[in-house]
């Protein structure tokens, strides 16, 4: 297929397709920040979790590479420790597998890239109902596997060999699998075919890296129900990593490709192509000589180059996996009418040409373009973007006492040498969200045990100074709530008078709301490090663990919305605020009290963006119920908590809500 247009218009519309693909993408900047966020958070986790729990976990998915559109999701892999897989019976003298459970992956009743996998000790497996007995051997099932460990909560679906999920907002695909620590000797031609692409440095970290057993068997096996299926996901985010930004925003083109364009109108059953296939058209374009030139001037024609691979794979109803070619990964669902239809689409879209691409609506979008906007102002867009960033993966979930403290000396051991960078920033950030884990942790410590009390008054109190010494304003909230919840009344106000004058400051950054008219001041924020301007202009959503108990108002929410399997409950910080004011002056001045409670109201009426998010407004409408049900106002309090029923079901607190409006009714009954 040759071009209609002369060079020149060519590469003219190379250049707009590719700098619409740095609005929607990121810069490399922007990419290599969102990779490191994650990276870091996962080994700290990693480093933490390691002595405490029986398994390991792997990450990866479109976020894991770097993208965030609407519906990029999260993989995690979870394997067991004292489970590995291996490739033959002579791998089984090697020195590191002398411990633990060993299965050998038996491939020769399966397709490719398909097996099932033998137990060399069948009588020290305890659960009899995982295996089954073929070909004179023992083999574990893939189907009881999935049914044993994966075990589906509250909005969740098996899909696939994963459990599919929505967790803090975010997609995530959950897999229960096994890991092999050898590169699979069906896929020994990985290396000799990847002359071009990637470098051998990168090609040797992959086939030193570990692959995973998934439990899922090959639809036209003869053994489905108990087949397992190589994983290379974690090859595939190091292929990934190692693309430039051209090439990775090519991948991102044909990913929105796939999903507004060859999909579109489609019902799920009805797609053949997925994500896993464009990846994989990806892989192997750059791995055909692509790699040479997909440059900002070539990058219409290296998108024209994978699109009409894939039309190719379609029309020969054959995708060869990237890593074993012999496992054709169209084979089940490409074919009869469903190809034809398929083809006839992907002819229709051959048929217009590469300039296709500019009758798309996300490449006809008019917005200013990212370039010219960032030779205006570098501050705004990278500002916002780590805001969000840091807000949702740079915390770590909730971990018990002991792990806490071990993270704590983790951090402190290896801490990062660019003291600046993002890995510093995650640290620092980790280490005060652990400090304030361990601060409350304490306190319910002490009460539970009083023989043991001295000294964790004193050790707890020690703790949440830090925290605020080190931490943002959302920090400083957070010790104004220990205050309150030892009964320092003075002292809660005293830090939260100051909290309030720091929030009010115009270069403080809320729920990633950045005032253009004062973004010159961010950057002349006290201290202009990378790490103080987060820390000093950055206002984060206050993070309650619902396994933590932090003060007796909120105790009903968080075990509503623990039982509704949800691990956190997100609160907007001068909500938390006026809501911790009202209490402390409830027990010195009754006057001050009724003052932060219409201040609390009015707050929950005005259109301050910058103090509000309609992501948490469940809470918020609730967090003023409460304190108007306290103190007396009974149908205002109902109002409100009618209110926080009418939001999205963010916090899962809504059994909450109904138990506190029977109460309120109850009450009212009374009177």
């Amino acid at each position: 297929m040759s071009f209609n247009s002369p060079l020149r218009d060519e590469e003219l519309i190379s250049k707009q397709v590719f700098e619409r693909m740095v609005d929607i993408v990121g810069t490399s900047h922007i990419v290599a920040n969102r990779r490191e966020i994650m990276s870091m958070t996962e080994v700290l986790n990693r480093s933490a979790i390691k002595y405490d729990v029986p398994f390991r976990i792997a990450t990866s998915g479109s976020m894991g590479e770097g993208f965030r559109f609407e519906e990029s999701d999260m993989d995690v892999m979870e394997y067991p420790d004292g489970f590995q897989v291996i490739w033959d019976h002579s791998q089984n003298q090697h020195k590191s597998f002398s411990e633990g459970e060993i299965f050998v992956f038996d491939g020769s009743h399966s397709p490719p890239g398909y097996g099932l996998l033998q137990i060399l000790s069948p009588e020290e497996l305890n659960s009899s109902k995982l295996l089954f007995v073929k070909y004179g051997n023992s083999y574990l099932s893939s189907t009881f596997w999935k049914k044993t460990f994966l075990n589906p909560i509250l909005g969740s679906r098996i899909h696939g060999p994963c459990i599919s999920s929505n967790l803090e907002c975010l997609d995530f695909d959950y897999a229960e699998c096994l890991i092999s620590r050898c590169w699979p000797p069906m896929a020994s031609t990985f290396l000799s075919r990847c002359q071009l692409w990637p470098n051998p440095q990168t090609l040797q970290d992959i086939v030193n890296k570990e692959c995973h057993l998934v439990p899922i068997g090959h639809k036209l096996g003869n053994h489905e129900e108990e087949e397992w299926m190589i994983s290379f996901s974690l090859a595939e985010k190091a292929l990934v990593y190692s693309m430039n930004h051209s090439q990775f925003l090519l991948y991102g083109l044909m990913k929105l490709f796939l999903k507004e364009i060859i999909n579109k109108g489609l019902d799920e059953e009805e797609e053949i192509l997925c994500s896993y296939h464009i990846k994989t058209a990806i892989f192997w374009t750059l791995l055909q000589g692509s790699s040479l030139e997909c440059c900002q001037r070539k990058f219409l024609k290296c998108f024209w180059v994978c699109f009409k691979l894939v039309t190719k794979w379609v029309y020969e109803g054959v995708c060869p996996n990237f890593f074993i070619p012999e496992n054709n990964m169209l084979l089940t669902k490409c074919h009869g009418s469903a190809q034809r239809k398929l083809f006839c689409r992907l002819n229709a879209i051959y048929d217009v040409g590469p300039t296709c691409i500019l009758n798309w609506l996300s490449m006809q979008d008019r917005s200013p373009s990212l370039y010219s906007y960032l030779r205006g102002n570098t501050n705004d867009l990278y500002i916002k973007e780590l805001y969000n960033e840091l807000a949702v993966f740079a915390l770590p979930r909730y971990l018990n006492f002991q792990t806490c403290v071990r993270m704590l000396k983790s951090i402190v051991k290896s801490a990062p040498s660019n003291r600046d960078g993002i890995s510093a920033l995650v640290a620092r950030m980790t280490y005060v969200s652990m400090l304030q884990h361990v601060a409350f942790q304490l306190l319910s410590l002490k009460k539970e045990d009083y023989t043991r009390d001295n000294n964790f008054d004193e050790l707890s109190c020690l703790a949440i100074m830090q925290t605020a010494k080190l931490g943002s304003v959302s920090d400083l909230i957070f010790r104004a709530m220990y205050s309150y919840r030892v009964k320092k009344y003075p002292e809660a106000l005293f830090i939260l008078k100051m909290a309030k004058v720091w929030l009010k400051q115009p270069y403080m950054i809320h729920f990633g709301y950045l005032d253009t008219e004062y973004s010159s001041e961010i950057a002349a924020c006290p201290g202009n490090s990378l790490l103080e301007v987060v820390i000093k202009s950055f206002v984060f959503s206050i993070k309650l663990e619902n396994p933590i108990f932090y003060i007796d108002e909120l105790f009903t929410e968080q075990e509503h919305s623990r039982k509704n399997h949800w691990s956190t409950i997100f609160i907007p910080p001068f909500v938390l605020l006026l809501m911790l004011e009202f209490l402390c002056y409830r027990h010195v001045d009754t006057q001050r009290a009724q003052h932060a409670l219409d201040e609390l109201f009015d707050l929950m009426h005005s259109n301050q963006d910058s103090y509000l998010t309609s992501v948490f407004q469940d809470i918020s409408w609730q967090i003023l119920g409460i304190c108007q049900e306290m103190a007396g106002n009974l149908k205002v309090a109902l109002y409100a908590y009618m209110n926080s029923l009418e939001e999205p079901i963010v916090n899962r607190i809504r059994s909450a809500t109904l138990q506190r409006i029977q109460s309120v009714k109850r009450r009212m009954c009374r009177i």
